[in-house]
């Protein structure tokens, strides 16, 4: 009863196998035992944690805006996971905030450097912007810590093409 994990491993089959609402219901049941014994939230990983495997179901869901609700609970729990702040930006940048999108893909770099995806996802989100000195930069920061990245060509092969928008 006091081992909170198993509900998340159970929620995590669930969500694989495409059951997402015996999902959301084992993460739940997660919440619910963290609140029973430790009265809050606050500051707790592994509620957050789960918050964000619900947030992230509600995703595969395309429930997009139920997921961003949930991983900025999660966000608000836990404020230090640069996870929760990416996934949250990739949430507006789908839904067509770039702007909103990277203040969070910005949060996620500020928490943790040296990861790549912010950087990537904050130079699309630049590029949409018609930011391309930033979109520019972001991509060089991508390339430079993702050298062996799948993306890395593609994103190389938008270098020059920036270059030249920036001259002009």
């Amino acid at each position: 009863p006091t081992v909170y994990q198993v509900h998340v491993n159970v929620g995590n089959c669930y969500r694989e196998m495409g059951e997402y609402d015996k999902a959301i219901n084992a993460y739940t049941l997660m919440l619910d035992k963290i609140k029973e014994d430790k009265g809050s939230y606050a500051g707790d990983q592994e509620a957050a944690r789960a918050l964000a495997s619900v947030g992230e179901t509600y995703m595969k869901k395309g429930e997009l805006e139920q997921a961003g609700e949930c991983l900025k609970q999660a966000l608000a729990i836990f404020p230090q996971d640069e996870t929760l702040a990416f996934n949250i930006g990739e949430i507006y940048f789908k839904q067509g905030d770039a702007a909103t999108g990277n203040e969070y893909f910005n949060r996620a770099i500020e928490l943790k450097a040296n990861w790549p995806p912010p950087y990537r996802q904050r130079g699309y989100a630049y590029l949409n912007l018609a930011d391309y000195k930033n979109a520019l930069d972001s991509f060089k920061k991508y390339v430079e810590l993702a050298p062996d990245s799948p993306q890395t060509p593609t994103i190389k092969s938008l270098l020059p093409q920036l270059e030249q928008m920036i001259k002009k």
